[in-house]
């Protein structure tokens, strides 16, 4: 069996003009592929991106590859890792978590005079 290709790959060797998007990004934590680009010149203001999944673990970043002579792009570039879904909602961070914070750091007190 062969290897599974996982990415875009755009060759050309006139312009590439990116003022979308381009992206390879995996939800439910997959692991980002590769946007790969070789051309004479890029050109455009949009956005590549090889962000891995939020999930539980969250996907590791891709890779964006550029390859040209002349590179006039001023867009977005990003190949980040996914969050952790423990990162993405912390219980210490709500409301209620809060709340049972502060209730054992009054019995923490309280029983601390308590004793002495």
């Amino acid at each position: 069996m062969g290897e599974k290709i996982k990415g875009l790959f755009i060759e050309t060797p006139g312009t590439v003009k990116q003022d979308g998007v381009i992206s390879y990004n995996l939800g439910k934590g997959g692991d980002a592929g590769e946007v790969f680009i070789a051309a004479r010149k890029i050109v455009g203001s949009g956005k590549i991106t090889a962000d891995g999944g939020d999930g539980s673990t969250g996907g590791k970043g891709g890779k964006v590859t550029l390859i040209c002579e002349s590179n006039q792009f001023d867009g977005e570039i990003s190949a980040k890792g996914g969050k952790p879904f423990i990162f993405q909602s912390l219980w210490y961070q709500t409301w209620w978590g809060m709340l049972i914070l502060g209730i054992v750091a009054s019995a923490v007190v309280a029983l601390t005079f308590y004793f002495l």
